[in-house]
């Protein structure tokens, strides 16, 4: 079956799509990205994600038209990727890649004019359901962040080797996920996911005045937690008392909420998933479904 995607306004076969040499974003990870859901064809939560991506395009400086017709077109542009590959009725992990383009001059920012528009669409290949049965394992990553200070982290750039690095590090482990933490052993996210954790039933998660991405679904978990009367929290998060959690999950855009069952060498000695993380598993599933 032939596959598309989606550069520069063309729909292009999977197999020979091809961006230039010294595009920016190949050089040099000077591009961002959106990693998007859908649900049997509807989109999950586009507005979230595309604001986030402008926001972002904006502080770094891109050269888009950053206005609501560009995002129609680029929604419009999506919608079709999605009935062009048949996936109108599967679940899809789409991507959205903007790179700033060829600079004229040497790493000068403003020299280049011409950004890339990538779109990708294919159908989803859905975490086995043991882990959110039986829970997941993560472990600290080997790379310590600064806590404060650089605002570079809350953006989905295209240079991601950090993470990529601390995500293959839990993969030789077996573990799901790579957590960062502060040279003072605080917790600052995953390489991939956001960090919740539950103690004498409140929920907390570590704050956005620490170098975190801003996560669409840590975003929509806090919205879950007050609709619902959950008790939260956005604090600073000893690793200490995250290894002494009644719960733990983590969160992002494909796997949703994966309840965590051994952090390092340390388990979670109740029930996984825990009452809390089953509840919110349960609304943020219906959430997806009423979308």
């Amino acid at each position: 079956m032939k596959k598309y995607v989606f550069i520069n306004g063309k729909y292009i076969l999977k197999d020979e799509a091809a961006i230039a040499l010294f595009d920016s974003g190949f050089l040099f990870g000077d591009g961002l990205f959106e990693t998007i859901r859908s649900y049997n064809g509807k989109i999950f939560l586009y507005d979230s994600h595309i604001n986030r991506l402008f926001k972002s395009l904006s502080i770094l400086r891109y050269k888009l038209p950053l206005n609501d017709a560009y995002k129609t077109y680029m929604k419009i542009s999506l919608d079709e990727l999605i009935i062009k590959n048949k996936l109108t009725k599967v679940d899809t992990n789409i991507k959205i890649i903007i790179s700033r383009g060829k600079y004229e001059k040497r790493l000068d920012l403003d020299s280049a004019h011409q950004p890339n528009l990538i779109i990708t669409a294919e159908e989803i290949a859905p975490y086995p359901d043991v882990f959110y049965l039986k829970g997941v394992d993560i472990i600290t990553s080997p790379i310590r962040r600064v806590p404060y200070q650089n605002f570079l982290y809350r953006h989905k750039l295209l240079n991601y080797f950090e993470n990529i690095y601390s995500r293959n590090e839990s993969n030789a482990l077996n573990a799901q996920d790579s957590i960062f933490l502060t040279s003072n052993d605080y917790i600052l996210e995953g390489s991939t996911t956001n960090f919740f954790m539950v103690k004498n039933e409140i929920v907390a998660t570590p704050t956005l005045d620490l170098n975190i991405l801003p996560g669409i679904t840590r975003e929509t978990v806090i919205k879950l937690c007050k609709a619902n009367k959950i008790k939260i929290k956005e604090t600073k998060i000893k690793y200490k008392d995250a290894i002494n959690a009644d719960e733990i999950f983590i969160t992002n855009t494909l796997a949703e909420i994966l309840p965590v069952k051994k952090f390092d060498n340390f388990e979670i000695i109740n029930e996984i998933p825990g009452r809390i993380t089953k509840m919110l598993i349960s609304f943020y599933k219906q959430k997806t479904i009423s979308k």
